[in-house]
């Protein structure tokens, strides 16, 4: 029936309550559950200050770091709740998507 079922996290407890109903159904499919954690770039927003393209890298580094670490956290806490995808070494996928 469900290949994979997506559950969107942001970090409140309210949302990690989808992920054992997700592995219930992802067992009784033979799928898999994959956990998103959205992640904004970072925009300067200030028009009279020049770019500064090394601290927005930061910024944008140090928001990827976090997901990772909390998708690994999440994933590692639910791991009795059913199949979690990727199963890799370190159970986490981090991407990131183009603006627009």
């Amino acid at each position: 029936m469900f290949q994979r079922i997506l559950v969107p996290l942001d970090g409140s407890t309210r949302a990690e309550r989808a992920i054992p109903v997700a592995a219930r159904i992802a067992r009784a499919s033979n799928g898999s559950v994959v956990l998103v954690r959205v992640v904004s770039t970072v925009i300067e927003f200030w028009p009279y200050m020049a770019p500064q393209p090394a601290l927005t890298q930061m910024a944008n580094d140090t928001a990827l770091t976090g997901a990772e670490q909390y998708l690994s956290a999440v994933s590692k806490t639910n791991r009795n709740s059913g199949p979690l995808w990727p199963t890799g070494p370190n159970d986490t996928c981090c991407g990131t998507l183009p603006p627009g």
